[in-house]
């Protein structure tokens, strides 16, 4: 009877373990797909190899063989996109509608910025040199400006701080696509819509290590797109599976 509960015992402490590791030495492989990481060129007919809930490789199809035994899916000609990035409430981020309180966060060495200056769009260069060495990233949120005024003068300032090499995110969720709809009426670029909503985030997030690429380690949390953002920045909201953490979701 002793052994029988033993057994018991063990099977409960085993079971989660298996769980929690995500159908480790079971590879799901997308093939022929058009790779988007943010920053980077695409590439196209790009293999992802996914094991348990990382990807243990993504790139150029020549560069690693298919995995005897994996799963294994034919997606020519769509494209495969890190999903975007949620910014939890709780992230060390403090809010901002002032040049005056900016520079407050500034002399504090605070990194992560919620709003947008939207008092004045006079940003000192040496201002913009702080910012950068003090590797500041902004989370605009702009669809939280009601005033339109106000809102185009965070636009031009979200634009200018993104052309002076420093981070603008978009966080995931409520008022996301708003968000990117906004950032691409200041002047962004899908790409950088993309990247905001990606690798930036995940930046603010402090989750750069695991999120905002499809690269080899990472989550493998990803969009599957029928078309292509780039040429068309609607198509970022037309999604036609999404993955997260190594499994498709229903």
């Amino acid at each position: 009877m002793k052994s029988i509960h033993a057994a018991i015992l063990l099977a409960f402490l085993i079971l989660p373990s298996c769980r929690n590791m995500g159908g480790l030495g079971r590879e799901i492989v997308l093939i022929g797909a058009t790779l988007l990481n943010p920053g980077e060129e695409p590439v196209s007919r790009a293999i992802v190899v996914i094991r348990g809930s990382r990807i243990v490789h993504a790139g150029f199809q020549a560069e690693v063989p298919v995995p005897a035994g994996s799963t294994k899916m034919d997606l020519s000609g769509k494209f495969l996109l890190p999903a975007p990035v949620h910014i939890p409430e709780n992230a060390r981020m403090r809010r901002i509608t002032t040049l005056e309180q900016l520079q407050t966060l500034i002399d504090v060495k605070w990194r992560i910025v919620g709003g947008m200056v939207q008092d004045t769009e006079k940003l000192p260069a040496a201002l913009l040199e702080s910012l950068r060495a003090g590797n500041m990233v902004f989370v605009p949120q702009l669809f939280r400006i009601d005033d339109s005024k106000k809102l185009a003068v965070a636009q031009r300032n979200a634009l200018r701080l993104l052309r002076a090499g420093i981070p603008i995110a978009a966080s995931a969720g409520r008022g996301w696509q708003q968000e990117c709809n906004l950032l691409l009426a200041a002047g962004f670029t899908a790409s950088e819509v993309i990247q905001a909503s990606t690798s930036f985030s995940a930046l603010a997030a402090q989750a750069e290590q695991e999120s905002g690429r499809l690269k080899s380690g990472f989550l493998a949390n990803i969009w599957l797109l029928s078309g292509n953002p780039l040429e068309d920045p609607a198509r970022l909201h037309e999604v036609e599976r999404i993955m997260t953490e190594g499994s498709w979701g229903t």
